[in-house]
């Protein structure tokens, strides 16, 4: 088959598909159409639309260096915000996290999906990878469209991605479960009496068994998530966040309604939260706000591997934040500089999407453990 262009009147159409797309042709029927020779092959629309494509050097489509990123100075803007698409955002972090990271696959525990909104990339690690997930987020969960989406095929139909899928379709949709909601807030008091309960793990078993502080920590953390307000947080000026992006799991919408939110689930007991944290061998996010720092930070302190995609940088919340050098934080790339500073072993890489992209990574498999 050819990709010839977009549906013509003359083509005889499938009733049960969609006009939209690129029509395609047998060769022969290509050719004859053409003149005896086949037609040039179309521009890649993942590179005019981002400047990027998944497929790379694999992709059939042309990736002409004048078409990079043509699209975008089209996009559209909601007040001073730019909306981009977030199609596909959740595969494909979580795609790069196992190509990436794939050291800590033997590893025992929990994907913790932080900030995870309505669930997305937990709900894809729990039932394509067949991993333990868990979402940290204050909102439940809701998964209806995701549901749609695995019995659909969407997180199993990329040849690409399906390389490294655990699961086959059948078996993902044979008992499809939702990941735990850990319906907490990340704090810096948690962040830390975590990292000192790993630590003291490693000391005299007196010291491994005084839970104290962390449950303290951790009743702390329960409180603050029921008392915010999801609908009285706002993001910053589109200067500094620039895409219209709540959640991390939205898609543009062609999978019908989100459905009714689950019936609110308890807000768990300390030693079931401790546990899955201290159980946890991996943290992702995708653009998780005022979580982005912590996340990080928790990571390091408890040598658990992470990949995080930074999105707003609140420096009027943080003006504390310094670079090595003594710049005050306060743009997108001071933000990203910042956080690489942690430790000498994160790196960054560009994924294939809208918006902001950049992500940062890290596993305690490529040092010893010094921070």
């Amino acid at each position: 088959m050819w990709p010839w262009g977009p549906f013509e009147e003359w083509m005889v159409r499938d009733p049960q598909r969609s006009d939209r797309g690129m029509a395609h042709m047998h060769l022969a029927c290509a050719r004859a159409r053409n003149g005896g020779t086949l037609p040039p092959r179309p521009l890649c629309k993942h590179w005019v639309r981002r400047g990027l494509c998944f497929y790379k050097s694999e992709c059939f489509y042309l990736h002409p260096e004048d078409e990079k990123g043509s699209l975008l100075k089209q996009q559209k803007r909601k007040g001073n915000r730019i909306v981009v698409s977030n199609r596909n955002r959740a595969r494909i972090l979580r795609f790069f996290a196992v190509t990436r990271l794939g050291d800590h696959q033997h590893d025992r525990g929990f994907v913790l999906d932080v900030a995870g909104g309505k669930g997305e990339i937990g709900y894809i690690f729990q039932n394509v990878d067949g991993l333990q997930s868990a979402v940290i987020d204050p909102r439940p969960l809701q998964t209806d469209r995701f549901q749609k989406r695995l019995r659909r095929g969407i997180y199993h139909q990329n040849s690409v991605m399906r390389k490294t899928i655990a699961r086959s379709h059948e078996e993902s949709c044979r008992s499809p479960r939702d990941p735990l909601s850990l319906r907490i807030l990340l704090t810096p008091a948690l962040v830390k009496a975590l990292g000192q309960f790993m630590s003291a793990k490693k000391c005299p078993p007196e010291l491994a068994t005084n839970t104290t502080k962390l449950d303290q920590a951790i009743r702390e953390a329960v409180q603050a998530a029921k008392a915010f307000n999801w609908k009285d947080a706002t993001h910053e000026d589109g200067a500094l966040c620039d895409d219209d992006d709540d959640d991390h799991d939205g898609d543009g919408g062609d999978d019908g309604d989100d459905g009714e939110l689950h019936e609110m689930e308890e807000f768990g007991e300390e030693e079931y939260i401790r546990n899955i944290l201290v159980s946890s061998r991996l943290l992702i996010g995708m653009h998780p706000d005022q979580a982005t720092e912590p996340l990080v930070d928790l990571a390091l302190a408890t040598d658990k591997a992470f990949a995080v995609v930074p999105c707003c940088v609140f420096p009027r919340d943080n003006s504390h934040r310094r670079l090595k050098d003594g710049t005050t934080v306060t743009t997108y790339q001071q933000f990203l500089t910042y956080l690489m500073e942690k430790h000498d072993h994160i790196k960054r890489d560009t994924l294939p999407f809208e918006g902001k992209n950049q992500v940062l990574y890290w596993s305690p498999h490529w040092t010893d453990g010094a921070k």
